[in-house]
């Protein structure tokens, strides 16, 4: 499909093979790799191929106007003679690979202390939250262990720690939720921990709502 839309572009103009993976890695792999990095630090809503793909693109344009007076020196106003085949390579590896994590790792921290949000509304301008569900943004939101109590739809309860080896799902149709310690908590509301310790998985079909507490077991906002 990539072959197919860069061919279109040049007008008719054949491409051979080498020419369309040339210019897939140019406009296409910086763009993906800064859209991978920021999905660690920020969760992204499903999209078809095309939005996909046009986000790629969108975000290699962002890496190359930041390296554009770079690729100005080097590929426009050095001589080729001068341009040892090492030093084009590092230099389209540097660009192509490496930038787009750096700036992929700066717009993920951007994104997570929402200092442009704060900028916005300070002028008065109001914004939409880019993270799909309110699950992705509360548990992107959890830097420290909290404890749980999870009421399922059958009305039965789960009371556990959600820790560094606790996991929940960012996919919408998943939304699976895993806890790696289980509590019981007594008529006196005391959580007691089981033994052995016990861990569990949720699957997201099944969860009706969820508590957070934090560390002190005094409710949390949520």
């Amino acid at each position: 499909m990539i072959i197919t839309i860069l061919g279109q572009a040049r007008g008719g103009i054949a491409l051979t093979s080498f020419d369309a993976v040339f210019y897939a890695i140019t406009f296409l792999v910086p763009g993906f790799v800064m859209d991978l990095t920021l999905s660690i630090f920020v969760p992204k809503r499903l999209e078809d191929l095309q939005s996909s793909l046009l986000r790629f693109l969108t975000l290699s344009c962002v890496n190359y106007a930041v390296w554009s007076w770079l690729i100005y020196l080097i590929f426009l106003k050095t001589p080729r003679e001068v341009l040892s085949v090492f030093y084009t390579a590092l230099s389209l590896g540097v660009v192509v690979f490496i930038s787009p994590i750096v700036i992929g790792v700066l717009l993920g921290y951007f994104s997570q202390k929402e200092w442009i949000k704060k900028i916005l509304n300070r002028l008065g301008l109001n914004t939409i939250s880019s993270i799909p569900t309110s699950w992705d943004y509360k548990f992107s939101k959890i830097n420290e262990s909290v404890w749980l109590i999870v009421t399922l739809k059958d009305g039965s309860t789960v009371a556990g720690y959600f820790g560094t080896n606790s996991f929940a799902s960012s996919i919408v149709s998943e939304h699976d939720l895993y806890i790696e310690e289980i509590y019981k908590i007594d008529t006196n509301e005391s959580w007691e921990r089981l033994i052995p310790p016990c861990s569990i998985l949720l699957k997201g079909e099944e969860i009706k709502y969820i508590e957070f507490w934090s560390d002190k077991q005094e409710e949390a906002n949520v």
